[in-house]
C-alpha cells in the first residue's frame, strides 16, 4: 500500500477498503458497499441501488396525504400541546 492510500475498516461488519488521501468517510463507505446513516444516505442509496429505489417507490405509492390544518380538533390539540407546563 503506498503512502497516498489508507485502509478503512467499517465495524461491526468488518468491511475493509483501501482509499486514497482525501477520501471522505462517506466515499469510503460507498466503496465498501455500505450506506452511512446520514440525511443524504437514503437518497444516495436509492440512486445506487435498484432494490432501494423500488422500496422507496413502493413507500411513496402507499403514502397518503392527510390535511390536518383544516381539522378544528387537530388545531386545538396542537395549540394545547404547545403550552409548556409551569415548573
Amino acid at each position: 500500500m503506498s503512502d497516498s492510500q489508507h485502509r478503512a475498516t467499517f465495524q461491526p461488519q468488518g468491511r475493509a477498503v483501501s482509499v486514497l488521501d482525501g477520501t471522505t468517510v462517506l466515499e469510503a463507505a460507498a466503496v465498501a458497499g455500505m450506506v452511512m446513516d446520514t440525511p443524504c444516505g437514503g437518497a444516495r442509496w436509492a440512486l445506487l441501488s435498484p432494490e432501494a429505489r423500488k422500496h422507496g417507490e413502493e413507500l411513496a405509492r402507499r403514502a397518503r396525504h392527510v390535511e390536518l390544518s383544516v381539522d378544528g380538533d387537530f388545531q386545538m390539540e396542537f395549540a394545547e400541546a404547545m403550552i409548556l407546563p409551569d415548573r
